[in-house]
């Protein structure tokens, strides 16, 4: 087969097929501007995301009460102390002061009937404003605007230190104000992040129980 041959069956072969050809060329395209545009939703999602995190940590309340679920003691920044009118002997805190704080107004067990202290009512704005923001964040999780994967490493981790044993005290009273007072949204990010850790403190248990058999033979 010649040249000219060969060049005759090209030609022959692209005009029966230039429409089969044209579709396949706008899938292959379409494909391409389809993996574009994943990538920039991606991109977008993710940041997002770490911008909605830099307000959150803008936020001295919100950063007072993860502090709260974080330390075990502490006190209430002076400004905010002052925004409440809350003496300076009543700034100091504990975990079980927190916990006690988060208690329902309406707990028929309760003897002061929901008669909450300066200190306490402070408290409670705080976790307000805090899970205000994590309200907001669970529920773009729910309507997938962004997901676990797209969440700060750095603010996930709070919801996910209430898996930490040493949160045991307040862990209860927290889920039980968020129930309480409809922080649905923000329960279900700490949920999702939660489970997530402890999948992940499953596997390393299960490494490390691998490892001690490995040991002992």
């Amino acid at each position: 087969m010649d040249v000219c041959t060969t060049f005759e069956c090209v030609s022959h072969f692209f005009e029966h097929n230039k429409d089969l050809l044209s579709i396949a060329v706008a899938i292959i395209g379409g494909g391409l501007a389809l993996l574009r545009y994943w990538r920039d939703q991606s991109w977008k999602k993710k940041q997002f995301a770490y911008d909605y995190a830099q307000n959150v940590f803008g936020d001295r309340k919100t950063m007072t009460a993860l502090r709260m679920l974080d330390w075990s003691n502490g006190a209430i920044p002076e400004d905010i102390a002052k925004d409440y009118g809350l003496a300076e002997a009543d700034r100091q805190w504990t975990r079980p002061e927190v916990a006690r704080a988060l208690r329902a107004h309406d707990d028929p067990s309760d003897p002061t009937r929901g008669n909450f202290s300066s200190k306490e009512y402070v408290i409670r704005e705080l976790f307000d404003a805090c899970l205000a923001h994590f309200e907001r964040l669970g529920h773009f999780m729910r309507s997938r605007v962004i997901s676990v994967e797209d969440f700060p490493t750095t603010l996930a981790y709070y919801p996910q230190i209430m898996a930490d044993r040493r949160l045991d005290q307040l862990r209860k009273p927290l889920r039980d104000y968020m129930t309480k007072y409809k922080f649905g949204h923000a329960g279900y990010v700490f949920d999702a992040l939660g489970s997530e850790v402890s999948a992940n403190n499953e596997d390393s248990s299960d490494c490390a129980d691998m490892t001690i058999g490995d040991d002992e033979d």
